[in-house]
């Protein structure tokens, strides 16, 4: 599942929501729990901070982050980006959250000033 979030009509965060249960999952494409958490590990290196104290992003009620099987940010400061990743699940199935936000408004530069004519002296 794919949750968009705007502010001001600007894409804010986006969720993408993997499910593993008796009616729907979404889960088989990342092996198991922790296939996605190893694919960012390999791909962006380790998370910078991991375990309960890592802040929710995500918008889907009632998780509790105690539970997670694992929760974990990673900090994109060049593009002004975090993402997280929460998985939960039990023997009846889980869900997985991966969790992209832009945590403060980009600061455009300036643009520079026109050039004024040259007054002739």
């Amino acid at each position: 599942m794919l949750v968009l979030t705007f502010r001001d009509g600007k894409l804010w965060k986006t969720e993408l929501r993997y499910f593993k249960g008796p009616t729907e999952s979404s889960f088989t494409a990342t092996r198991d729990w922790n296939g996605l958490r190893d694919i960012f590990i390999k791909r962006f290196g380790p998370p910078v901070k991991v375990g309960v104290g890592v802040p929710l992003l995500h918008a889907l009620l009632g998780l509790n982050p105690a539970y997670a099987r694992f929760n974990g940010v990673w900090d994109f400061p060049k593009i002004n980006r975090q993402m997280q990743h929460i998985a939960l699940s039990d023997s009846e199935g889980g869900v997985g959250i991966v969790t992209f936000i832009e945590p403060t408004p980009r600061v455009l530069p300036t643009p520079p000033l026109p050039l004024a004519p040259n007054p002739g002296f």
